[in-house]
Parts: structure tokens; sequence; C-alpha cells
């Protein structure tokens, strides 16, 4: 199989062991993945690209799902359901004190009250310390919480000390693991569970009951924290792509690591030519981690959700519960948006990218497919024509396209058993000679597909919505002119994707 370049391609390399010692970071070494000085793509980012597309041309399960709960804090937010939600949750919280004993969390719940900001500066130059926000301050009988600066704000907030009949709230573990992981707030706010391992911590917390009828807390540093949606990522999935007991096509291809070995293995790709003239001068990007809090991107938004203004969009908490809109892909794009100047170590990377018009040569060795398994395979690597692969980092950037052409040999095991040098002399033939070819084995996938949907009258795969979705943001030929990387603007905004064929 081949692989052409069409844009820069960046596979990140490693760190030597010297390098990890002295505790570079990877972002900040722009190499290409080189083992032993060999530039290559890994076998592993290969099987990511080819399943990820076999699991959405065979409706396959959505299964790779990373299932926790998001945070969010919607006080300002431009989307109307989403305040006053947030609203009605901020008005059924308690306070408390958080505190570890053993291995687990616990909140003793008490009261609170305000306090002006100047009383609060009044009562923290007394104990001969600053006022500075995101901080709490011991005032014996009481907590001060000082919360950050913002618009028409007067308040900081006191937290009484509980007394000994005060009520104890065990937090669930699963609760405390999603505060851990939420990544989003803000750098010099207090980590609370840090915190509460060594001393008496007071917050704000929020109670409810789950579907399997547990009890759940959500607890922050201030008056207006980030609350956490009720929902988790995964009860948004529905239930026939998320069955547990149901083997799809990329199961059955790639394996389960809890039951059976897949059947398709895949080689690294290495490069084909000299090394030293491949690559591009050393650039700088600027890339974020997916936002998926931002709900108006990664839900489907009914005309309901949409209609009036302010907006009415549909959160991880809006009842009904509205389902994960898709796979997550990127655009083609000519010319990568790289960063012309400076470089900002915290959010920046480094990059030496291989230059466009580059091959790479591998192989993905399979047995034991069915002509169904082996035309998925080969439907997720043979792409219409002006249609390309994305691989690498950089994708949302314009880095990483590539045109995958392959080439399809099958061994007859019983020849093989028989003749000592059946594939070897004369050399290993390719399919045609043994009776089916690429388009034969593709054609039998699709026949499937349409069987199973009952769409026995569509001509082709790609005449379904589906297909024509997945086709357009595929397309390397006539791509969009106006897409770009968006903006952090551009997300409090709320503006919700289209459809990739209603983008010119």
């Amino acid at each position: 199989m081949n692989i052409e370049t069409k844009t820069p391609l960046y596979i990140r390399g490693t760190l030597t062991e010297t390098e990890v010692r002295n505790k570079v970071a990877a972002k900040d070494k722009p190499d290409f993945f080189a083992p032993c000085g060999i530039p290559r793509i890994p076998g592993s980012s290969l099987r990511g690209m080819v399943r990820n597309l076999v699991e959405i041309m065979s409706y396959g399960k959505f299964e790779f799902v990373d299932d926790r709960r998001l945070y969010f804090r919607g006080l300002a937010d431009r989307n109307t359901s989403l305040q006053n939600y947030y609203q009605g949750r901020l008005n059924a919280a308690s306070a408390g004190i958080l505190f570890k004993r053993g291995m687990h969390y616990f909140i003793k719940r008490t009261g609170f009250s305000p306090i002006p900001r100047a009383d609060a500066q009044v009562k923290v130059t007394a104990l001969g310390a600053n006022l500075a926000e995101f901080q709490h301050y011991d005032l014996g009988t009481h907590y001060l919480v000082v919360s950050g600066d913002m618009q028409g704000k007067n308040n900081d907030w006191l937290i009484d000390k509980p007394s000994g009949l005060s009520r104890e709230i065990e937090i669930p573990d699963q609760d405390v693991k999603s505060y851990i992981d939420d990544n989003n707030r803000k750098k010099n706010a207090p980590h609370l569970t840090e915190l509460a391992k060594t001393q008496d911590v007071p917050c704000f917390f929020v109670t409810w009951t789950d579907a399997e009828d547990r009890n759940r807390v959500s607890f922050g540093h201030t008056r207006n924290f980030r609350v956490a949606y009720q929902a988790t990522i995964n009860d948004h999935i529905p239930d026939p792509l998320k069955r547990s007991d149901m083997l799809d096509l990329p199961g059955a291809l790639f394996g389960d690591e809890r039951v059976f070995a897949g059947r398709v293995f895949f080689e690294d790709a290495f490069l084909e030519g000299p090394a030293e003239t491949a690559f591009e001068d050393e650039k700088t990007v600027t890339l974020q981690g997916p936002k998926p809090t931002t709900y108006q991107h990664y839900l489907v938004q009914s005309d309901t959700h949409m209609s009036g203004f302010p907006r009415n969009l549909a959160h991880y908490d809006t009842r009904p519960l509205s389902s994960i809109r898709g796979h997550k892909l990127y655009w083609h794009k000519d010319t990568p948006e790289y960063k012309t100047s400076g470089y900002i170590s915290s959010i920046d990377t480094k990059l030496c990218p291989m230059s466009p018009n580059k091959t790479f040569r591998c192989r993905i060795r399979f047995e034991n497919l069915s002509k169904v398994e082996l035309g998925v395979l080969l439907f997720a690597l043979d792409l219409p024509d002006g249609c390309c692969h994305k691989i690498g980092m950089g994708k949302p950037l314009g880095l990483g396209s590539v045109r995958v052409t392959p080439r399809l040999f099958i061994s007859k095991r019983i020849d093989r058993y028989r003749n000592l040098f059946a594939e070897w002399d004369p050399p290993l033939a390719d399919s045609s000679e043994h009776g089916a070819g690429i388009q034969d084995f593709k054609k039998s996938f699709e026949q499937y597909v349409l069987r199973q949907l009952g769409e026995g009258s569509a001509q082709c795969l790609w005449d379904l919505e589906r297909m024509k979705q997945l086709e357009k943001i595929l397309r390397f030929d006539n791509k969009p002119s106006d897409v770009k990387y968006m903006e952090l603007t551009v997300f409090r905004e709320r503006k919700v994707l289209p459809r990739p064929t209603e983008v010119r």
C-alpha cells in the first residue's frame, strides 16, 4: 500500500532516555517519528485512521468514548436555556466543609451568608493578610471565601464552621474523580480535593439522585461554582450504538481486548527515498485539546432547540437527552495554519513536518476474513477519486492529508501448504488472478450494508445521506475555502456547526 502526503504531515517523535531524565517536554522536541533514524508512520496510527472510517462506513457501534461527567458554568452564557438551568441548580446549592477521612471524602453541611467586598477586605487585613481572589481565610467562627472579580459583583461569602450535629455527606468516588478530571477550571482556582487531604476546606455543593437512585454530589470553591452535568457523555449515545452484546464489523475485524484478538495487522509505513530532503523547516503551531463542553458542536440541535432569541440550544442535561452528533473528522486544507511569530511554551508545539508529495509504503496483513469483512477494509482504504485520509497531529490546522493507494494480494492457503514456493516463485500474484479484485470485495460489503438498512433501491453506498456527508468532508479536490481553526471567541458565540454538505 502506498501513502502519498498531499499536505505536510507530522507525527511526533519519541523522547530519548536522557531527555526523559532531563524532563524535556515532548511538545518542545520537533522531530518527526523516526526510530533508529528511519522516518515512518506507526502502524498504530494507520490502524486508528482506518478503524474510525470502518466504524462510520459500516454503521458500527459508537464504542471508544471518554465517558465522563462534564462541568459547566452558565452564569452569562449566550444560551438562555443553559443560563436558566445553571441558576436553578445554584438556587439549590448549599455550603459545607470538605474533608478527607481514610480513603473517602465527606462534606459537612453548614450555613452561609454574603459579605460586602469592602468588609471582607477589613477582616482579611486584620489577619495581617492581603485579599486575593480564589482564596479562603479562617476567621475563627467562619471561613471567608473570596471568588474572582466580575462586573457587578460586590459580595464574597462567609461559610459557618459546622457544629458537632452537622449532617455529614459522603461524596461518591465517581464524583471525586469527575472533579479531578475537570481540566477547564481556572489555573489559579484552588484544587479542593488536594487541600482536603490536610485541612478542612469550605465549599459549595449541590446534590441530586441519578437514574439508578444513587445520591450524587457536585462541589466547588465559590457560590457560582462549576457544576457537573447530571448526565454523562455516554448517556447521549443511542442504545443500539453501545450494546456490548452486539458484535459489529469493526469489532469482528479489529478484535476485542477482553474477548478475542483482531484479524487485521498494520505494519509501520516507511518513507520511500532520502530522508534528508523530506522535511520542511521547523514550525510552530497552537493546538488545543477537544472541547466536549461545546455542546452546540457535539450534540444534535433540532429546529426546536434553535428557535427563538436568545438561543434555546440543547445542552447535556436538556430533556429528552439529545444524541451525540457523530464522529469527529477534520476538513482538508491547502495551506496549514502555522503560527507566524512567537512561542508560548504552555500552549504551542514545535514540529518539523514531512513535506507534501512524499511517499510511504506499508503492508496490512489479514487472515480469515469473509468477503464482506475484506470489503469494508478495502472500502475504508480505497476512497472515491478526489478523496483523502487524515492522519497525524495538526489535522484541524490542515496537516495530515494523505492519499492511500492499496493493492490487494490474496494467499491461497491450500496452495501454500502444497508448494513451498507457491507465493515466491512466481512472485505473489495480484488478486485479479484469483478471480476477485478490490472492487468486487467492496461491492460485497456495499450490498450487505444496503440489505441490512433496507436500502435495496440505492445504487451504491455513497448515495446514502450519511455517506454523502462523509464524502464531502473527505474530499480533497474541491475542498471548502472558508474553513479555519476555530478561535475561542467563536466558541463563546455558541454557533451550531453546519452539516458538511452545507459548507461551501
